[in-house]
This record gives structure tokens, C-alpha cells and sequence, in this order.
């Protein structure tokens, strides 16, 4: 079992090359962790007992740690990534979906009040954002939760400014 630290960077460091290999999959993971995910381009790890770590520190947050076994390893490439890309798919349908629903309310908003004979009976109970929210928020948290615990995703502690 390895373990993993995993920092968080918004700013471009040109000198820093993109995760490859364990590195990459750990950033992966600890981004699949959190229901709400960040853009994994800000993400890179490193293990515990890597000489970059020092100079990491400096320049990015940590974030979270995790534990990767060779089990871990093959569950994350075989099972819990195919999930993800299928729940991913899943939130851009839904995203998409909602924004034509709201496309076409708006459509049929405007039609109602160009209109004297229509103008007073334009009327949406409720919201579909909200409705389209739930399926969406579920599958995140379900999946994020699992993989936090499998994996013993820990979030650090973050300095307020």
C-alpha cells in the first residue's frame, strides 16, 4: 500500500509536467472523491516518500492524501473509471436536457405574452433544475463516497486567509 499526496493549483506552472502513470490515477481518484470535482489539470501527487514533495509545499495546496494498493490500482482501472466516465455522460445528458427544457419554457413564455388572447395563462409549477439536480447530485455523492472510503481519501485541513 502507497500512500499518496495530492495538491491543488490553479495557477500554470509550465515547469511542472503533467502527472503520468500512479501519479495521474491518484489525481484522478482524489478528484472523484468529491462530489462537487474541481478541473483534475490543477491536481498532482506525488508519493509520500517523494524528494518533490518539499517543493510542492511551497507552491500548492495539499489536498488530500490517499492509499493505493495493487488491488486499488486494478479495481480504479477496471470498475470505478468505466463508472465515472458513465455518471460524467449521465451529468452532461441531464445538463443538456435541462437547458432545452429551459429553452423551450422561455419559447413558450414569450409566445404566451406576445399573444392578448394568451398572455395570462403562461404559468411552470416548480423548477427543473431542481427536479434534474436530484438525479445528478445522487449519483455524484453515491460514487464520491465510495471511492473516498475505498481508498481512504482524507481532505486536509486548509489555512483561511
Amino acid at each position: 500500500m502507497t500512500k499518496y499526496l495530492v495538491f491543488y493549483d490553479e495557477a500554470e506552472h509550465s515547469d511542472r509536467p503533467p502527472p503520468t502513470g500512479l501519479e495521474a490515477m491518484a489525481c484522478a481518484i482524489a478528484e472523484a472523491s468529491v462530489a462537487k470535482r474541481r478541473h483534475k489539470k490543477y491536481f498532482t501527487a506525488y508519493e509520500e516518500s517523494s524528494k518533490e514533495i518539499s517543493l510542492e509545499m511551497l507552491r500548492s495546496k495539499l489536498v488530500f492524501t490517499l492509499e493505493l494498493s495493487h488491488a486499488g490500482v486494478k479495481f480504479w482501472r477496471d470498475e470505478a473509471a468505466p463508472i465515472l466516465k458513465k455518471i460524467d455522460r449521465l451529468n452532461m445528458a441531464i445538463y443538456q436536457s435541462s437547458k432545452e427544457i429551459e429553452l423551450a419554457k422561455d419559447d413558450l413564455k414569450s409566445a404566451c405574452e406576445e399573444t392578448q388572447e394568451f398572455a395570462g395563462i403562461y404559468e411552470v409549477v416548480g423548477s427543473v433544475d431542481q427536479a434534474f439536480n436530484q438525479i445528478e447530485i445522487r449519483n455524484d455523492l453515491n460514487f464520491s463516497e465510495y471511492i473516498s472510503k475505498r481508498y481512504r481519501v482524507k481532505s486536509q485541513p486548509q489555512e483561511s486567509n
